[in-house]
């Protein structure tokens, strides 16, 4: 069934010249809105424990002390009008035998109130005064390189104060995932498989935002849980745990591919995405994933309270109850709009060609792929069972249902034709009644409606 995907002549047509201008402008656009933008620039740096290093000498008792340096800081860079500052340190000083100081590196070197002065591209200068009544001088050296940080500095006492302590700093530090600080207007950045392995680990930042910034391929990869934010089942009392997603995550019209997954239940890209939690513009293609248990999808395992947005998926998704091409469990409060799955799907029970078992809200949603219920019950072409759908359809031909818990079942003929979804209020390129956000766009009589932000592949 992927190749319903592959093969679509939607990515093989070549765009004639003149015929989607307004379409290429509008494309143009969203991708210049799309990317974190400002004079100023916020990035997260994590201390290499075992690069970074603070000296302590000097005293009466003449102490000559080393301590490693865990922990982070948020550096932000004015391009505009050459200066800097750290925003943020939070960073613990390792003593011999693991032993942690009672004061840490914001203590001693005064770090957010230094002043600093781009150099160059890749250095900086800071320098200030300790907080301490000392009016020791700090001369720190910023040197930027691709994703690392190299701070070199000293603390220097006054003159003739043999009983104050003067400091050497060596650290290395790398930016935390591709940029950024989690924030709304600078969202972490995203890059390379390692980055987008490294949110997997991270569940700290599961409420955090996140912006793609290049197609992710995970073929050198294979997972036995969820990607990000897994679950397990307490054996006590039944109950969920784990960290569930609740943050924002942007796809910025980016791709990710070749996901496998062999495991047990909620399973997917994300494995629980709950209240305020938003997924957007973002593909997974040609998802392979396999559940022993319940509840998986090719991009959420369980939705609750959460929205997905302006995504797609391609692939296979195999579970035994709760099972659909884009989520597996669309829960109360779940929301999915404007979204399609072309994924082969099979399971025994409440099985769907975009979610198995929906309690949410499916608006302006269609599916297509090969839709098998081992067991024959709750199955679905576009919902295995429940909920409210709006405005969406599915392809009887293709996934082989005539009958859905929601949605309206089209032909294949039908499925192909913009004004199927123009009547339901679709917002297409180059028409204003239903909307100007131009969300989708058809290859009229040759394929199925696809997301704008797709064209950026072609």
């Amino acid at each position: 069934m992927p190749a319903l995907y592959e093969k679509s002549p939607f990515r093989q047509t070549r765009i004639q010249h003149g015929k989607f201008t307004s379409l290429f402008f509008m494309l143009i656009v969203f991708l210049l809105l799309s990317q974190p933008v400002g004079a100023i620039q916020s990035d997260i740096y994590i201390f290499d424990p075992d690069q970074s290093s603070l000296v302590k000498t000097g005293g009466i008792a003449g102490v000559h002390e080393t301590y490693s340096i865990m922990g982070q800081f948020l550096l932000s860079v004015d391009s505009d009008n050459g200066t800097a500052s750290f925003d943020g340190v939070d960073a613990n000083l390792i003593g011999g035998k693991g032993s942690v100081s009672a004061q840490n590196l914001e203590d001693i070197l005064n770090m957010t109130a230094l002043s600093g002065v781009v150099v160059d591209e890749l250095t900086v200068q800071f320098e200030g005064k300790t907080d301490d009544g000392t009016n020791s001088d700090i001369l720190l050296t910023l040197t930027l390189n691709d994703d690392s940080a190299v701070l070199n500095g000293t603390i220097t006492p006054p003159p003739k104060t043999a009983d104050l302590f003067s400091y050497e700093l060596n650290a290395v530090a790398s930016r935390k995932y591709g940029g950024g600080t989690g924030d709304p207007n600078t969202p972490y950045l995203i890059y390379t498989t390692e980055q987008m392995n490294a949110v997997g680990a991270e569940s700290d930042d599961w409420n955090r935002h996140f912006m793609l910034m290049a197609d992710i391929d995970l073929s050198d990869f294979s997972y036995e849980t969820a990607l990000i934010a897994p679950v397990t089942i307490s054996d006590i009392n039944n109950t969920l745990e784990g960290t569930p997603f609740a943050g924002v995550f942007d796809g910025n019209g980016h791709t990710v591919s070749n996901l496998t997954i062999s495991g047990d239940s909620f399973l997917g890209l994300f494995g629980r995405v709950t209240s305020k939690a938003e997924i957007v513009n973002i593909g997974i293609v040609d998802a392979n994933i396999v559940g022993s248990g319940d509840y998986v999808g090719g991009l959420v395992g369980i939705n609750e309270y959460g929205e997905v947005a302006r995504c797609f998926s391609t692939g296979e998704v195999v579970a035994s109850v709760g099972v659909g091409g884009l989520i597996g469990f669309n829960n109360y409060g779940g929301r999915i709009i404007n979204c399609y799955s072309t994924c082969a799907v099979s399971g025994g029970k409440d099985v769907g060609g975009l979610v198995g078992l929906n309690y949410g809200d499916v608006i302006r949603c269609y599916s297509v792929g090969a839709v098998i219920s081992v067991g024959g019950l709750g199955i679905g072409g576009l919902v295995g069972y429940g909920g409210t759908v709006t405005e969406s359809f599915w392809d009887i031909e293709t996934s082989g249902q005539y009958a859905s818990k929601g949605g309206t079942g089209k032909t294949t003929a039908e499925m192909q034709t913009s004004v199927t979804f123009l009547k339901a209020g679709w917002d297409f390129v180059d028409e204003t009644d239903n909307g100007v956000e131009d969300i989708w766009w058809i290859d009229e009589g040759i394929d199925y409606p696809r997301l704008t932000w797709e064209l950026a592949t072609q």
